[in-house]
């Protein structure tokens, strides 16, 4: 009996290495691609509360 007729697909094949290594070069990319917003995010947050925590505190020096 071959492959084909017992609705084997090697389409579908868990064991094709090939295809888990694009599947495993894919998780890495997304992961790399979060890091990277999470480290943007924290660096904007960083510098819009830097910026807006000393203009905060020169307009309370100059009401004092």
């Amino acid at each position: 009996m071959d492959k084909d007729e017992r609705g084997y697909g090697w389409l579908d094949d868990a064991f094709d290495d090939s295809k888990q290594v694009d599947e495993l070069k894919r998780a890495q990319a997304s992961q790399r691609t979060g890091c990277i917003v999470l480290v943007l995010v924290v660096l904007v947050a960083a510098v819009a509360l830097t910026v807006l925590g000393c203009s905060t505190l020169s307009s309370l020096v100059t009401l004092g």
